[in-house]
């Protein structure tokens, strides 16, 4: 607009009064919005930590650790800091290699027994331990991956493999396996990531799965044993993409330059 009402209008600063702290509020976790309410408490309480603690169940040194961290300008300084509580020096298993090795050996050998039975099987060989003792070595051989169960069989198969998988489920020398799966002969099993893509791109759940045994408990159904996976490759599916062999020799010895900055 021209003339007395053509002045051009810019706001400078916050519309909104406080805006300017609008970006420093955080976000608090249930356990900080918990001892956010002890200290509501305490200020409107006249500053009665005795009240405070009697009327939350807190003791008094917990009340006292956070409200010397507390900063009531600064919120997260009521979240839980984890790595502060970690212990610097942590005990270090001191199970002899041999018991380990006795554990692991029997383990793979019956997978589905539990810490107990697997107990009885070394106790009987002259070892000295506990059920617990083998439930811990089990549970780091499974946490640095050196614990294989029996849990997932693939089988490599020509053509349709629902007939395999039939045959499979019924094994009675696969009873200990929990999953079993069949797919085709493109599908590398030396990788597991081209295992995982054949199984889980090519099976039908309501058809291509079946198990040891399968009864009807009225209308529901009602399935017991082995499950069977026909991942295999089917009538009317597209047929795989495959890559130029000559666009993954350049891509492979291209492949540092791409990724350089």
């Amino acid at each position: 607009m021209n003339g007395r009402y053509g002045v051009a209008m810019n706001t400078y600063g916050h519309i909104i009064p406080g805006a300017s702290r609008l970006s420093r509020i955080v976000a608090l976790s249930k356990e900080a919005k918990r001892r956010l309410s002890w200290f509501d408490f305490y200020t409107s309480h006249d500053h009665n930590a005795r009240l405070t603690c009697r009327h939350f169940g807190l003791s008094p040194d917990v009340f006292y650790r956070w409200k010397r961290r507390f900063n009531p300008r600064d919120l997260s300084t009521l979240e839980d800091d984890r790595v502060t509580r970690t212990p610097h020096h942590v005990r270090q298993p001191e199970t002899e290699a041999d018991l380990v090795a006795r554990v692991k050996a029997w383990r793979e050998a019956r997978p589905r027994w539990g810490k107990k039975k697997l107990w009885k099987l070394v106790a009987g060989e002259g070892y000295m331990t506990s059920i617990s003792t083998v439930g811990r070595i089990l549970g780091r051989l499974r946490a640095l991956g050196r614990l294989i169960d029996d849990c997932l069989l693939v089988a490599q198969v020509d053509g349709e493999g629902r007939a395999v998988i039939e045959q499979l489920v019924k094994a009675p020398q696969l009873a200990d396996v929990k999953l079993i799966a069949a797919v085709s002969a493109d599908v590398d099993l030396a990788d597991l990531e081209s295992v995982l893509w054949g199984i889980f791109t090519r099976f039908d759940p309501a058809r291509d799965v079946v198990f040891t045994e399968a009864t009807l408990n009225g209308s529901w159904p009602v399935y017991r044993g082995r499950m069977g996976i026909d991942a295999t490759f089917k009538r009317g599916y597209p047929d795989p993409v495959e890559m130029d062999p000559a666009i993954v020799k350049r891509v492979d010895e291209r492949w540092h330059l791409y990724w350089t900055a």
